[in-house]
C-alpha cells in the first residue's frame, strides 16, 4: 500500500462465477480516476498468477456466490488484503476472524476509497490474512477438526 495508484488485481477462472461484469463499472471507474491501477489477469499460468499476486496491493476476488475459495486463500497467504462478497450464513459460519474484506458490487466503490483512504489499516489487513491462511489453511487445523472422524 506504498504505491500512490495500489495495484489491484481481479483474476476471474470465469467471469461470471466472479461477477466480473458486475465490479467491471467501479473498479474501472477508480481506475480512470487514478486512484487505482487494475489489473485483469485471465488465461495466465499458475507461475505467473503468483507473481502478479505477490506484486499486487488488493485483490479482488469473487461478486456473485457469497463465499470464498481458492484464489483468496492464496491471496491472503501472499499477504494481501482481499475483497470479495460474504453471505451472511458465510460470515456466520466462519467467524469474526475471517480478514477478508466484505463488499458487493453496489458498494464496491466506497469499500475501495475506505481501503484507500486508510492505508496502514489496509496493510494491517494483508498481515492478518497471511495470519489467518496460516492458522487455517495450512492443513493442521483441517485435520485436527477431521481428526474425529478419521479415527474412527
Amino acid at each position: 500500500m506504498e504505491r500512490s495508484r495500489p495495484l489491484v488485481l481481479h483474476a476471474p477462472s470465469k467471469r461470471w462465477t466472479k461477477g466480473t461484469d458486475r465490479i467491471l463499472p467501479a473498479a474501472q471507474a477508480l481506475h480512470d480516476k487514478g486512484y487505482i491501477e487494475l489489473r485483469i489477469a485471465e488465461g495466465v499460468s499458475w507461475a505467473e498468477m503468483r507473481e502478479l499476486v505477490t506484486e499486487c496491493d488488493i485483490v479482488l476476488d469473487q461478486f456473485t456466490t457469497g463465499s470464498f475459495g481458492t484464489f483468496s486463500v492464496e491471496a491472503m497467504a501472499a499477504g494481501k488484503p482481499v475483497v470479495a462478497y460474504l453471505s451472511d450464513h458465510v460470515l456466520r459460519t466462519v467467524g469474526p476472524d475471517l480478514p477478508i474484506v466484505n463488499a458487493s458490487p453496489a458498494n464496491l466503490t466506497e469499500v475501495m476509497e475506505s481501503l484507500l483512504d486508510d492505508r496502514d489499516a489496509t496493510a494491517k489487513i494483508g498481515v492478518a490474512s497471511a495470519r489467518y491462511a496460516q492458522a487455517y489453511h495450512d492443513g493442521t487445523w483441517t485435520a485436527r477438526q477431521l481428526s474425529s472422524f478419521l479415527d474412527s
